[in-house]
């Protein structure tokens, strides 16, 4: 009987924290869907396009470096609290949190560093597309410190610092996006990278509300640590794994995920801006679907400005 309250009390919990989960989600949607607007009429087209091409680049950059590290150490974290290895939980987060670092880091470095090259050799169409990037570079490096955190705390089946934290985080990315946006394209109003640094405005709401986010999750853990060295203390676990295992385990786990969430679809986009009484002759090109909310997308500048067509 005791056996059968345990499982369903297991259960309702599972439900409880998916339904904050799922609380969060909605509200950050409705969130993004909102500011999405103001900030789409400021940046204009040409904004927008860099702005697209920015966060493809960063969404793909992302998913190499870290975007996998918070849905493999909560699967760790979490198959060691049940067998009451707190040792080995707290070690295997500190690991993961180094991994973090390196990794986020890395990476972060090296978008800063490529950002000009990726504008000049890959993107010479979208000028102005080192700005967002730039901006987007340390976001790799708090978005992995961030999945850290929000790992843990899932691992240890709770869902709240996470569900706040994207409330949190979506937030301060909406009134960063719409201001940064403005701004910089007002005060770079003579420039001719106006709508890149428009784009830049936009991705700065993106690096400051992760920002805020791992501020959050960061405080939330260290008024949990306490109780993690406490359980830590008392824990009499006899087998403690090593940095290779966990390691080992750590990258066992996210490679799978990587490889489930890079997978390209293939897609033909064209924008056709041609002007009037232009004889032209339309040729098909060749563009990529991402993991991010909007395709890379060849563009022919030809004269004045008709709606996308898919192909």
């Amino acid at each position: 009987m005791s056996e059968k309250r345990q499982q369903t009390s297991q259960g309702s919990d599972f439900l409880k924290q998916g339904s904050i989960l799922a609380m969060a989600s909605l509200i950050v949607r409705f969130i993004g869907m909102i500011y999405r607007i103001p900030m789409s009429n400021i940046l204009g087209e040409e904004g927008n396009g860099i702005y697209a091409v920015a966060v493809d680049v960063y969404d793909i950059v992302l998913i190499v470096s870290s975007y996998s590290i918070p849905l493999a150490l909560s699967k760790i974290i979490a198959a060691q609290s049940i067998q009451k290895q707190y040792k080995n939980t707290g070690k295997t987060f500190r690991l993961t949190l180094l991994f973090a670092v390196v990794s986020g880091g890395l990476f972060g470095i090296l978008l800063f560093a490529g950002s000009g090259f990726i504008e000049t050799h890959i993107y010479p169409d979208y000028a102005g597309v080192r700005y967002p990037l730039r901006i987007l570079a340390p976001t790799i490096f708090i978005v992995a410190l961030l999945g850290v955190f929000r790992g843990f705390f899932q691992g240890k089946k709770t869902m709240i610092p996470t569900a706040v934290s994207q409330v949190v985080e979506q937030i301060v990315n909406a009134i960063v996006s719409v201001a940064g946006a403005y701004y910089l394209m007002k005060w770079n109003a003579d420039s001719p990278f106006k709508s890149g640094w428009g784009a830049a405005g936009g991705t700065l709401g993106t690096c400051m509300g992760a920002f805020f986010a791992l501020l959050l999750v960061g405080f939330v853990y260290w008024i949990y640590r306490p109780i993690q060295n406490k359980l830590e203390r008392k824990d009499q676990t006899k087998q403690l794994y090593s940095a290779t295992h966990i390691y080992r385990m750590l990258i066992m786990t996210i490679l799978p995920v990587i490889l489930s969430q890079s997978g390209l679809q293939e897609l033909v986009y064209n924008d056709f801006h041609v002007g009037e009484n232009c004889d032209v002759t339309i040729i098909a090109g060749c563009g990529i679907q991402t993991r991010g909310l909007t395709p890379l997308r060849s563009s022919r500048w030809l004269g004045c400005t008709v709606p996308n067509i898919v192909f």
